[in-house]
């Protein structure tokens, strides 16, 4: 390798560490490390370059992964999500940063906030609904199932049932198409589980109304990526600390802008998740809360 190539890889390697903020600390080594092909260790890093210039393994606490990236003829060109393209196939996932400290408080102070206010106001009306509900479905008005929370951690949620009392038992109201896309979305069109009043329930999103004891609890934000099964967060993949370095929410950008549409299989729910995730803010949350009124009026919830 000569060496104004040599030159330039160093020059290129130094300037990917340098736009990580957990790296910083070690482009001071990048350029050193070049030149021997030796590596480093240490609690939160594993990085081994090698002499012609090519990156060959990072690891780190941030959620880095193994893979080969030849600084030699990349080029950086970040995008809205938060990505560094290098070349036109790899990638360098930007580290997952943790949320300021003012913004965490101040969210959750309203989350505690808002949400009771909702439980005390909305309180018999909830309980006059319940009746309905057993009417309806044949079953308790509370359906509970496990989700994914913060940090991976798993909590029950709650929703006023929606469905008929032995919903789980899918060979019975699934064809062998609505089977298969449901282990896929979780979510079919027109399912036949959902009673007449259960369909407006969604629709007003009504139905989410018990989810407020979750936000007490802690287990979930108002605002923030849609409840995930531990499943579901296998769609995420590499990405999956990004999502769950934020709290799920009761409402967010998933369901207040393409939630009919944006699906698993086709990547869009991933990346309208994945982009509040990385760029959640308190302007952001307010809009998101005022657009979910609009939501709730059109009756466009499923």
């Amino acid at each position: 390798m000569s060496a104004p190539l040599m030159e330039r890889s160093k020059e290129k390697a130094t300037e990917v560490f340098r736009m990580i903020p957990s790296m910083n600390a070690a482009s001071k080594q990048v350029e050193s490390m070049i030149d021997s092909g030796t590596q480093t260790t240490g609690s939160d890093n594993v990085i081994r370059i090698s002499r012609d210039g090519i990156l060959q393994n990072v690891v780190n606490a941030d959620g880095f992964g193994n893979r080969e990236v030849d600084y030699r003829s990349c080029n950086l060109c970040p995008d809205d999500m938060g990505l560094a393209a290098v070349d036109e196939t790899t990638q360098v996932e930007k580290p997952v940063i943790k949320k300021p400290l003012y913004y965490r408080f101040i969210k959750r102070v309203f989350d505690i906030c808002f949400s009771a206010c909702v439980i005390v106001v909305g309180f018999l009306p909830g309980l006059i609904l319940s009746g309905f509900i057993m009417r309806d479905t044949g079953g308790s008005p509370i359906y509970s199932s496990e989700r994914i929370g913060r940090g991976g951690k798993p909590f029950k949620v709650y929703k006023f049932r929606s469905m008929v009392a032995d919903s789980d038992n899918l060979e019975k109201y699934f064809t062998p198409e609505q089977l298969e896309l449901w282990h896929l979305e979780h979510k079919v069109e027109d399912d036949p589980r959902i009673t007449k009043l259960g369909r407006f329930l969604r629709s007003s999103s009504i139905d989410e109304f018990p989810q407020f004891i979750n936000v007490l609890l802690g287990q979930i934000s108002v605002i923030g990526p849609r409840v995930i099964t531990a499943e579901e967060v296998g769609y995420f993949g590499k990405d999956r600390d990004c999502l769950l370095s934020v709290p799920p929410g009761i409402t967010g950008l998933w369901q207040t802008s393409e939630r009919n549409k944006a699906t698993f299989e086709s990547g869009a729910r991933q990346e309208l998740e994945l982009f509040y995730a990385r760029n959640c803010s308190l302007k952001t949350d307010a809009e998101i809360f005022l657009k979910t009124f609009k939501t709730m009026i059109e009756g466009t919830g499923k």
